[in-house]
């Protein structure tokens, strides 16, 4: 083989090298953000006793998704606005807790991602069977709306 028929070789096999490894990188990094952690959303701020999470960020009819971090690990919730108000919950239902898996949220609807339960934004308030959300006993206020640390801790008390 000649100097030119060599290096052309080379060449190729070292780009099929690269991208090959590229793709195992790539592979990699999709598993290792799919094993991260279940429920990692942001932490809102505290005022006192509270979280406190903007009047801005809740939308009518979509959950906004939080973890808190307390000492026992964290402890995921999510704020709804629906028409009979706003409202506080676990990440979680008395059920499917145990599993630490939560809920999701398409096309309106709540689903556990542990047994797949589907619930509408609009009824999740009345909390009928064992799957539904756990409701925490929160308080508007003009800014937004205040969860109490104490039932977040309690709850993460739990596991």
């Amino acid at each position: 083989m000649n100097v030119i028929a060599l290096d052309t070789r080379r060449r190729m096999l070292w780009g099929r090298a690269v991208q090959g490894t590229g793709l195992v990188l790539m592979v990699f990094l999709i598993l290792l953000a799919a094993c991260a952690e279940e429920g990692a959303y942001p932490e809102p701020p505290r005022r006192g006793d509270d979280l406190f999470v903007e009047a801005s960020l809740i939308q009518k009819d979509i959950p906004v998704f939080f973890t808190y971090a307390t000492d026992r690990g964290p402890a995921s919730f999510f704020i709804l606005r629906n028409d009979d108000g706003v409202f506080a919950f676990h990440d979680a239902c008395e059920t499917c807790y145990p599993q630490e898996k939560g809920y999701g949220f398409a096309d309106g609807y709540l689903i556990c991602k542990a047994c797949n339960q589907q619930f509408s934004t609009r009824s999740v308030i009345q909390g009928v069977g064992g799957c539904y959300p756990i409701r925490i006993n929160g308080r508007e206020t003009e800014e937004g709306y205040l969860v109490p640390i104490a039932e977040l801790e309690k709850q993460a008390a739990r596991t």
